[in-house]
């Protein structure tokens, strides 16, 4: 079962992706929304840094702290218990003048609008449907059905949606959502001028300047973080509220301990009537063979998801640019491999469902992995997590 934390900076955050950045002149754009890997990265630093002694000894000679504290970290190279399973912005479930934000230690979650959602000018929103490309239409494509958007007016669709509380309860159920929020009222971007430093001397290295996005969070949003594997102890190493080094340059964040709080629940009855269902990512996918989930293979002229029993057909699938995502190694003190990922957002469906949908919920709370060992350590972090919505039939 995983422990709720409420993550609110301080400041405005430098909040990096994976674009070059450090020549003169270059501009450091901000990622919104952060990889989970910055969340598993700061909760694991504050465990850590509660004991300066188990800070300075951990990764040497391959053994992991005692106690506790190891049981939840473990090693660099072997990861103990803990484990990123939610990572999205969070919205105060009371907004009324005068009350108090998440006084019932609860939030709404925000996601960005998924792929299969088109929002046009004015905010009108419409969903795609899987349908077989019509008769003598070329379509190149390795799935049976493609996504389709009908509209009786041309218009182009607009970027920056997310979808909280209402409107993500609706979208799950499989029901175009009423409206969706706009990212400038959730944060914004500011640029910010520096030179920089030599760090042999820690001076002006001349001719070195460079500009970088600043992220300022609006109002009482936060950031909603899951992790699993802290167990009874939780309180040891993590109390109910405390502080945290946040993204470039270590800004502040405070953390709070949310208690009532849940993720997004998956309408499996919903499901398992109508034998079909969404798969949508809600962290950055880092999969074997590309786009295509683990656990997919291709069974002749279909892809098919196989866990035990349970068996579902990959029908379509909708998705932005594949991004690339790498990081900085702090115990090895070494750039991170860089993975190409499908992004946040993207949507697949599948129809044909047979056998026990308990096995596909299982599958889901692990992630999205194949078992490799290699992919640990990325799995720690909180990648190739995903939701469950519904696929009504006609």
């Amino acid at each position: 079962m995983a422990d709720y934390f409420l993550v609110r900076p301080l400041e405005e955050l430098s909040i990096r992706g994976n674009r070059g950045f450090g020549m003169s002149g270059e501009h450091g754009q901000g990622q919104m929304p952060p990889w989970p890997s910055l969340f598993a990265g700061a909760f694991r630093s504050a465990i850590l840094g509660r004991d300066p002694k188990v800070l300075a000894a951990f990764g040497r000679d391959g053994k992991q702290p005692d106690g506790e504290v190891g049981r939840v970290l473990g090693t660099p190279e072997k990861p103990g218990d803990f484990r990123l399973t939610w990572s999205s912005m969070a919205l105060p479930e009371n907004t009324q003048p005068g009350a108090t934000p998440y006084k019932e230690k609860k939030c709404l979650p925000a996601i960005p609008a998924p792929e299969d959602l088109v929002v046009s000018e004015g905010r009108q929103v419409a969903m795609l449907e899987p349908q077989a490309p019509p008769a003598g239409l070329k379509v190149r494509q390795e799935l049976p059905l493609v996504a389709v958007h009908r509209s009786a007016k041309p218009g182009k669709p607009v970027s920056g949606s997310w979808l909280s509380g209402a409107a993500l309860d609706s979208y799950i159920k499989g029901e175009i959502p009423a409206s969706v929020l706009e990212c400038k009222f959730l944060y914004s971007k500011s640029a910010r001028v520096g030179n920089a430093l030599d760090n042999g001397s820690r001076t002006v290295r001349k001719g070195m300047l460079y500009s970088s996005e600043q992220i300022a969070l609006k109002g009482h949003a936060g950031f909603l973080v899951g992790i699993e594997g802290l167990g009874e102890a939780r309180r040891e190493f993590l109390p109910d509220v405390g502080m945290l080094r946040f993204g470039g340059d270590g800004r502040a964040a405070q953390y709070e301990y949310m208690e009532n709080q849940t993720a997004a629940v998956a309408p499996i009855e919903q499901i398992g009537n109508d034998r079909r269902f969404k798969l949508v990512i809600i962290s950055p996918g880092i999969f074997a063979k590309g786009w295509i989930p683990d656990g997919v293979e291709r069974d002749g002229e279909n892809w098919m998801l196989r866990i035990g029993g349970f068996s579902a057909r990959l029908a379509c699938a909708a998705m932005g640019r594949h991004d690339t995502v790498s990081g900085w190694d702090l115990a090895k003190w070494r750039p991170k491999p860089a993975s190409r990922v499908v992004p946040t957002g993207s949507v697949y469906w599948f129809d044909r469902v047979e056998g026990q949908l308990e096995q596909l919920e299982q599958w889901m709370k692990n992630g999205i992995w194949s078992g490799n060992p290699d992919d640990l350590l990325r799995q720690v972090e909180g990648f190739n997590r995903a939701v469950l919505a519904a696929w009504p039939t006609a």
